[in-house]
């Protein structure tokens, strides 16, 4: 009989909702743009691997904001176009691949970088900022290294497009730290 009167109570809820006036709010979609990179000075090009990126399982769709150390706004009004580790992908492959001086392969001896992206978000802070930061591993077959590249830009406002173009420019400086540091490794 409970569940039955909570059923009732329920849809009666629901129901309520669906006669606002109001209309729902829209979902703005939004991508980062890491703007162009330089084309590499390097004369010779040197094999890498880099395997798909990862992204912690916070990192989707929908933008987040760090509220404090401890906590996470996702907010699902304002979304991503594309998955944050797709978008990284891309810019890597840039970075490393288009105008930088590697060239994509499998080789047992290419330099091999498996990357996971920690962070892809907005910081409540004194001055807001937007933050990148990935993880790489470098693996060589004898020696495994793990290194760390971070940039925070201070944005202007809370709001989503500016958002975006922090965090475009967060990563833009990533994947030229990366590239800069892949050049020295292997």
């Amino acid at each position: 009989m409970f569940l039955r009167i909570l059923l009732i109570v329920c849809c009666l809820f629901s129901g309520t909702a669906c006669l606002s006036k109001n209309p729902p709010a829209p979902v703005r979609w939004f991508m980062p743009a890491a703007g162009s990179f330089d084309l590499s000075a390097a004369t010779q090009q040197r094999p890498l691997h880099l395997a798909p990126v990862t992204s912690r399982t916070h990192l989707r769709e929908p933008m987040v904001w760090r509220l404090s150390p401890v906590e996470l706004f996702f907010d699902d009004q304002e979304r991503w176009g594309a998955r944050p580790a797709e978008i990284v992908q891309g810019v890597l492959e840039e970075a490393l691949f288009v105008t930088g001086p590697f060239t994509y392969s499998d080789a047992r001896d290419a330099l091999a970088l498996t990357i996971e992206l920690q962070a892809f978000e907005g910081v409540y802070a004194e001055t807001d900022v937007a933050l990148c930061e990935i993880s790489v591993v470098h693996d060589d077959g004898q020696l495994v290294r793990q290194e760390k590249f971070r940039a925070t830009i201070a944005l202007d406002s809370r709001e989503p497009d500016d958002l975006a173009r922090g965090l475009g420019q967060a990563l833009h400086e990533v994947a030229m730290r990366l590239r800069e540091w892949a050049q020295t490794s292997g």
